[in-house]
C-alpha cells in the first residue's frame, strides 16, 4: 500500500498532485472538488456545480468538507 500512497503523492506523473482534489461520501451521493470545479452528485448525476473562486472554495470546504483553512 506505502508504493501506491507514494505514487499518487510524489510521481510527475500521477493526477493527483496536479491540483486541489476533495471528496466526500454522502447519504445520497457525493461532493468533490476538482481544481476550481465544485460537483454535488446524487447517486452518479451531477446535481449541482459550481466554478469556485478563492472565496467560495473556503466556504465549500468548511461547509461541505469540515476542512478549516
Amino acid at each position: 500500500m506505502e508504493k501506491i500512497s507514494a505514487y499518487c503523492e510524489k510521481h510527475p506523473d500521477s493526477k493527483f498532485n496536479k491540483s486541489l482534489m476533495v471528496a466526500i461520501k454522502t447519504k445520497s451521493g457525493r461532493k468533490t472538488i476538482n481544481g476550481n470545479e465544485y460537483k454535488e452528485f446524487i447517486n452518479d448525476e451531477v446535481a449541482f456545480e459550481e466554478t469556485l473562486n478563492d472565496q467560495t472554495l473556503k466556504e465549500h470546504l468548511k461547509k461541505d468538507f469540515f476542512i478549516n483553512n
